[in-house]
């Protein structure tokens, strides 16, 4: 079953690393990637958290040809770090402009074993609010 944003949900779920969760890549050749680098010793539901300065996993952008690239998280969270960097949350963005899905997919099973990408932790947030979850 789906999980909707519900509308009382204001703060985004933290992003983790490590191909886990969806990232949009707003360009051609690829519509989506992944997360990929992580903090080694800080975890959320056990996989390693995404911060300001992890790339993406690499994908394909259209310079008239579709060549590979990766880019790391611009900004995170400016309130809550990791490592000394702000832990990266749905909807933030890269800089190649694309940003952690702020679409939910998740079901319980995918939720609970962590096994299949998603949108972010199901139990996890991180503030303040962002492009995802605006008032």
């Amino acid at each position: 079953m789906a999980h909707p944003v519900a509308p009382y949900k204001k703060t985004p779920a933290v992003a983790r690393g490590d191909q886990v969760d969806i990232v949009n890549t707003n360009h051609g050749c690829q519509s989506t990637t992944t997360t990929d680098e992580c903090s080694d010793d800080v975890f959320v539901n056990g996989i390693g958290i995404h911060r300001q300065g992890d790339n993406n996993t690499i994908h394909l952008v259209s310079y008239g040809i579709c060549v590979p690239h990766q880019t790391p998280i611009t900004i995170g969270s400016i309130t809550v770090f990791a490592n000394s960097m702000g832990v990266a949350r749905v909807g933030d963005y890269y800089t190649g402009g694309e940003n952690v899905s702020c679409n939910d997919t998740d079901d319980d099973n995918n939720q609970d074993n962590n096994s299949n990408n998603s949108n972010g932790s199901h139990d996890v947030f991180a503030g303040p609010i962002n492009s995802c979850y605006s008032l």
